[in-house]
């Protein structure tokens, strides 16, 4: 039984491991820091929606040409977002959530900084095998219709609001896009016109580079950041949902790496674990590209580092007709009301049979107690209650095993000179498993509910990393993010200390180097949670209270039942040590 044991807790490491392998396999190469004196610039600067620069008169414009005379910025406000466009390309300068805050407690950017800085952001045309003609239409001054668009619930009685930017450049060329907003809905209607046709058979509208400024929640954790939020490209082709954290074949040019994914597209964008920035066409199409690019950052002393940052984007013919753009978060609830497949993007992990479920009764918790924390407090004692007469005779089949043991160590010391003999060995073996036969025992069943709960693990660590809801909520005191790791570190030493008193109170057997390994598994067990979401941790540390307290129950019913088992198995040690003596 101990063997097997051992086998289940390292069966469990190996699974707690695999969740550290997984994300830091899946998350980017951190970004490298650029020292404060060294400036990087674009080619076409943009500026920033704080500056006002000097006001000239416009030209006058032929009928062949469309384009503005300076940079401008134009700001758009709604209930739930503030957004500035710079009319260099027509693009995205800043995206900001009004609902969701960084670690500064600010409202939440979506556009990835380092890269705007060097004049690379949302809204980019790119058109393969046409790289001058791209950089051309992303570093062109756009004609809007508008210096601004208020269309706040309070300020404007606008049920929606259009802002619409031109290019043309004099001699054929023309590129409009049509943005659409309304006050309280994260969906904006999205039209682009391109002419002439021809040219943009092969161009693309790209989202990106990465989504959002990802900040660092494992910092000083026994493993670093393991939880940083990871950024990728999705894209749901086919119904199924696909991740591209790397190009696996890509073609060239420029500065740019590109793939092309064929398949019914529903939608393509970019996501981290809990925003999206997603183009949603109006009807499905037939192929999606994903870019990533590589730019050098001087570091003084030193060779250049590269920044790589990715886009994602769809054919710009798509959008002819009325297409749609969603840049919010991946909120399951409001994504299912959506519907276009958008609530599939929530992924909630191999185990999602449980996870969902368990996402449910967390929701329908909060609902009366108003703190996920404590929601996870009553979905742990739920499911410690599912699993009681699972885990009582998990406890009395140890109990049975360790009561065993003078028998089954009669009988290997009975083969002991003889267990060489492949024969022997398996004639002792029989004998053994007539003893559990006889005893009613189950090798396995000491182990079995520990490994039954890997699976409700993994869903908890799933649902915390995926789930809007957990994203900086509060439990009590220090804890005021359950999706981070506890900062004092306070709960995972909490836990591991139940892990030992646990560990004292489970019945064992007499193997004095398995019984060594045992007493290391409550110090492994509480670096390991170090850096694990707090969430997760309180969840196993109720988990282990519930455990004790399950356990000291038994442990009394049994010592008033048992006088006759204990009689019984000091008998056994005797018979034992009077073999030995006669031996001697």
């Amino acid at each position: 039984m101990e063997r097997r044991t051992l086998l289940a807790i390292i069966l469990s490491i190996l699974v707690l491991v695999f969740f550290q392998w997984i994300a830091k396999k899946t998350q980017p190469p951190p970004r490298p820091t650029v020292p404060a004196e060294v400036e990087v610039t674009a080619p076409q600067p943009i500026p920033t929606p704080e500056e006002k620069p000097e006001e000239k008169p416009e030209q006058p414009l032929t009928a062949d040409m469309v384009q503005d005379t300076q940079l401008r910025n134009v700001a758009v406000e709604t209930d739930i977002f503030s957004i500035s466009f710079t009319n260099q390309g027509g693009r995205i300068y800043s995206w900001k959530l009004k609902d969701y805050f960084d670690d500064e407690n600010q409202p939440l950017e979506l556009v990835f900084k380092r890269m705007r800085n060097m004049g690379f952001i949302p809204m980019e045309v790119f058109i393969e095998g046409e790289e001058e003609l791209s950089r051309k239409i992303n570093n062109a001054l756009f004609l809007c219709d508008k210096k601004e668009l208020l269309l706040t619930t309070a300020a404007s009685p606008q049920n929606e609001g259009q802002i619409t930017f031109r290019y043309g450049d004099g001699k054929g060329l023309l590129v409009e896009k049509t943005f659409t907003f309304y006050p309280q809905s994260y969906l904006v209607q999205l039209q682009l016109k391109v002419t002439p046709e021809e040219i943009f058979r092969k161009g693309y509208i790209l989202l990106g580079p990465h989504l959002g400024n990802r900040t660092d929640g494992g910092r000083g954790g026994f493993f670093g950041g393991a939880y940083r939020s990871i950024v990728q490209s999705v894209i749901n082709a086919d119904n199924k949902i696909q991740r591209v954290k790397k190009l696996s074949s890509p073609l060239s040019q420029g500065e740019m790496k590109y793939q092309l994914f064929p398949g019914n597209i529903q939608w393509v964008g970019m996501e981290d674990n809990y925003f999206m920035a997603t183009f949603i066409p109006a009807e499905q199409i037939k192929e999606a590209i994903v870019l990533t690019r590589e730019t050098p950052l001087p570091v003084e002393g030193g060779s250049p580092q590269l920044l790589t940052s990715m886009m994602a984007g769809i054919s710009l013919g798509n959008f002819t007709d009325q297409g749609k753009l969603y840049i919010g978060p991946k909120d399951y609830e409001l994504l299912s009301e959506l519907g276009m497949g958008l609530k599939y993007v929530i992924n909630f992990g191999f185990f999602g049979f449980i996870g969902k479920p368990m996402f449910y009764a967390l929701k329908f918790f909060y609902r009366y107690v108003h703190n996920y924390g404590v929601a996870i407090i009553i979905l742990t004692v739920l499911i410690k209650l599912l699993f009681w007469p699972l885990t009582r005779k998990s406890f009395h089949s140890m109990r049975k095993m360790q009561e065993l043991q003078p028998k089954m160590k009669a009988v290997r010391e009975k083969y002991k000179r003889q267990k060489q003999d492949p024969a022997i060995r398996q004639k002792m073996n029989q004998e053994i498993m007539s003893l559990y036969k006889q005893e009613g025992v189950s090798p396995m069943g000491g182990c079995l509910p520990m490994l039954l709960q890997m699976p409700v693990l993994w869903a908890i660590y799933s649902l915390l990393m995926i789930s809007i809801e957990l994203r900086q909520a509060p439990f009590f005191g220090w804890i005021q993010d359950l999706s981070r790791k506890d900062p004092y570190y306070i709960t995972p030493i909490i836990m591991g200390v139940t892990m030992l008193i646990q560990q004292r109170m489970t019945p064992t057997t007499g193997d004095p180097a398995q019984a060594r390994m045992f007493k290391l598994m409550p110090i492994f067990f509480t670096f390991l949670f170090l850096s694990f979401p707090s969430g997760l941790v309180l969840y196993w540390l109720v988990n282990n209270l519930l455990t004790i307290g399950q356990q000291h129950l038994i442990n009394i019913k049994e010592e008033q039942k048992s006088p006759k088992t204990r009689r019984s198995s000091q008998k056994g040690k005797k018979q034992i040590s009077q073999k030995r003596r006669r031996r001697r």
